[in-house]
């Protein structure tokens, strides 16, 4: 499929000086939504404005409004759709100020309700090309896998661009377990987004607790998994791929965006090249999960990240113990966390700070009492050997 340039400042409603209350509730929604414009209200809905009302309004079988200006005000889907993140859910309107663009654009608004208009309202003789697909990417602080998501999206951001895609990362939560702020978002998202020297520019970040409405992904109770990714139909606001159709792996962004009524779509290929020589595996592979984790006690042991799989180790000493951890930084930047199990996120210590070990000097460390699981992983699907001891 071939795609003209996108304008993504006009396509996102995305503005350095962003835009009045008035305009941010200017929506065309069903379910006796109220309207704050200038002038004229959509149908069905109820008008604040300086006092005159166009009764001339009507609505075409589009499902959009013409306020008698030859203005195109779409009325957002609704179609007796459950609204959420399950497959054939409608996604609700949700609207950020002072999002935080990865590339190089300016902060500025980032408005669901928006990128659904310049979808349907599309003039036919323009060259910019509205957003054909949404992928909202949920991610958290303390997640530990959600650097690779976050990274895996940004190298195929160029290609899902070219197909008509955007990205909006939504961080759920902060490292104390609240609502993420968009300079929480900011911070996290960035930081991972450019770490291999890309900064997209359909790439969006915002925090779940500047959702309009505030913390709209905690009330919905949906997200369970961190990363969580689902994809949206822009010309319908329906989600069409979410968990479900991961398998366990990545969403296969650029070729849900390439056809977004195929309803099924093959895994992508997950960027990973492994640095690991003969005999750097450790001998007791598989240990991907708590199930088939390698017990270890006081000693020394080898290793290496040699697929895109972390190396679980069950740690069985009874007392305390450092577990010190040493690779080849030019191979690949490795991480360790002590594993909370049943969470799937890493163990807490007492003051609520994560137990990971996130270094770049080669040297990673973690300390702990008693039995526990020990996570050891590739940042952003990084790859190499490694030797490690437990004192």
């Amino acid at each position: 499929m071939v795609r003209k340039s996108l304008t993504l400042s006009l396509l996102v409603m995305i503005s350095a000086a962003g835009c009045s209350d008035d305009a941010a509730t200017n929506r065309g929604g069903s379910g006796g939504s109220t309207q704050t414009d200038t002038g004229t209200g959509g149908s069905g809905a109820t008008t604040e404005d300086t006092g005159t009302t166009d009764t001339g309004t009507t609505e075409t079988d589009s499902g959009t409004t013409d306020t008698g200006t030859g203005a195109c005000r779409p009325v957002y889907p609704n179609l007796g759709a459950a609204e959420g993140l399950q497959l054939g859910d409608t996604v609700k309107d949700l609207f950020w100020r002072g999002a935080t663009n990865v590339g190089t654009q300016a902060a500025g608004d980032v408005d669901f309700y928006k990128l659904f208009e310049n979808q349907t309202c599309a003039d036919p003789m323009s060259t910019e090309v509205p957003i054909d697909t949404l992928a909202i990417i949920v991610v958290a602080s303390w997640c530990q896998y959600c650097p690779a998501e976050i990274a895996f999206a940004s190298r195929v951001a160029e290609e899902f661009k070219a197909e008509g895609g955007l990205f909006v990362v939504v961080n759920f939560e902060d490292t104390t377990g609240a609502p993420a702020s968009n300079a929480e978002a900011k911070r996290f998202v960035t930081q991972h987004a450019t770490l291999n020297g890309v900064a997209p520019d359909n790439m969006w970040a915002v925090g779940d607790g500047a959702a309009n409405p505030a913390n709209y992904f905690h009330t919905l109770g949906e997200v369970n998994a961190f990363p969580s990714a689902y994809v949206v139909r822009v010309r319908d606001m329906q989600v069409i791929a979410n968990p479900e159709n991961a398998g366990g792996s990545y969403l296969n962004f650029v070729e849900i965006a390439r056809d977004p009524d195929a309803g099924s779509w093959g895994p992508p290929t997950v960027p990973f090249t492994s640095n690991c020589g003969p005999g750097d595996e450790e001998l007791t592979e598989p240990n991907d999960d708590a199930t088939t984790a390698t017990p270890v006690g006081i000693g020394s042991f080898t290793g290496g990240i040699c697929s895109a799989e972390p190396d679980i180790y069950s740690i069985t000493e009874a007392g305390a113990w450092t577990m010190t951890l040493t690779y080849e930084q030019s191979a690949g930047d490795i991480d360790m966390f002590v594993l909370d199990v049943p969470n799937n996120r890493p163990v807490k210590d007492d003051a609520g700070n994560d137990l990971v070990s996130q270094e770049t000097t080669g040297t990673e460390s973690l300390s702990y009492t008693g039995p526990a699981y020990v996570a050891v992983y590739g940042y952003s699907s990084a790859s190499a050997p490694y030797e490690f001891t437990i004192e």
